[in-house]
């Protein structure tokens, strides 16, 4: 806390902010701080400002959520729990900031975090399911924040003139899955191809060597490259079967089988972010299940981990409960006097 830094520390290891007074442009610290608590968001990690010696520590540092230029670099700060990670330790996650973080790249972070560890473990077929706006509850409203990102989905793809933006406009999920699945495709090793059900014709390229093809067109995607499928929804069987090689699944448009995760037991939820009433579920691979209640100010608060995926009625039984043991009637997102926030 001293040094500014916050984070959760595992039963067996402790984050120690130490000196790395070898590395050019740093200077030496008072003293070493320990730090406990659970991670709070971050910025974007401004990698430009970070030394080339430090290079090999970021995909440790993005592992834990952390921002090496919010942590001190430039002041001369390291945290030791990223060289822990590099040794294949798995520090603990919190979901993502309501909503700060669909906006200052918490989410991608985090989602690129697991789709990674996944795949060094061994993993070929992925899931990963959150709200790709957000608010999606209010989309259909037109809330400022679903307004602000479409904004921002459609400057990145290369449509933010009047004309292409009102396309995106008018289908703001799809676009924003189009945005998501360029930059999970960024976590895959080799070529990557995108089916997308969204017409990006007037779009920006992908960069990377990504390629793009519609729903259909499976049939010209190597054996070897990785699919990424966007809102597979009813489509989970033949896509596995026309794609032998590695998969993600991104967020299926609704549940095909009223439970955490998709219909093909054998695709692991490597990053999930999930409403249920009165709150949340949120999986970061390798990390635990957790379910968090949602308080009337907005704010979310961790109640129940599990090691295993829990069935859904019973996270969202456990939340309701506790909500209702905590606030009562008094915590209801949408009626005035009653916890109404939105």
């Amino acid at each position: 806390r001293a040094s500014g830094l916050r984070m959760r520390a595992s039963p067996v290891v402790i984050a120690i902010a130490v000196t790395l007074s070898s590395a050019r442009g740093f200077s030496t610290p008072t003293r070493a701080h320990v730090t406990r608590a659970h991670m709070a968001p971050r910025a974007g990690c401004v990698r430009a400002a970070i030394p080339e010696e430090m290079a090999a520590l970021l995909p440790a540092l993005d592992g834990m959520d952390l921002d090496p230029v919010q942590m001190g670099v430039a002041g001369g700060t390291l945290v030791a729990a990223a060289s822990f990670a590099l040794r294949g330790g798995q520090p603990q996650r919190r979901m993502p900031a309501l909503f700060d973080g669909w906006f200052n790249g918490q989410i991608n972070r985090q989602a690129c975090a697991s789709i990674r560890a996944a795949r060094a473990a061994g993993i070929t077929t992925m899931a990963v399911d959150f709200p790709p706006v957000p608010n999606l509850e209010e989309v259909s409203f037109g809330t400022v924040l679903n307004q602000k990102f479409q904004v921002l989905c459609a400057k990145e793809l290369g449509l933010g003139d009047k004309k292409n933006y009102m396309t995106v406009k008018r289908d703001p999920v799809a676009y924003a899955n189009a945005v998501w699945a360029r930059r999970f495709a960024n976590a895959l090793p080799g070529r990557v191809v995108i089916s997308q059900n969204t017409d990006l014709r007037s779009a920006r390229r992908p960069t990377g060597g990504t390629k793009e093809v519609g729903a259909s067109s499976l049939q010209s995607i190597a054996p070897g490259d990785t699919l990424i499928a966007v809102n597979p929804i009813g489509r989970w069987p033949s896509i596995d079967k026309a794609h032998p090689g590695p998969k993600l699944m991104l967020n299926t448009a609704f549940s095909e089988n009223y439970e955490l995760g998709g219909p093909l037991a054998q695709y692991e939820s490597v990053y999930v972010l999930k409403r249920v009433s009165k709150g949340w579920v949120y999986r970061g691979y390798p990390g635990p299940w957790q379910a968090y209640v949602e308080r009337p100010d907005g704010s979310v608060e961790l109640i129940e981990e599990y090691t295993k995926q829990p069935k859904l009625r019973r996270v969202a039984e456990r939340v309701r409960s506790e909500s209702f043991n905590r606030y009562g009637i008094f915590n209801d997102r949408y009626a005035k006097g009653f916890g109404g926030r939105l």
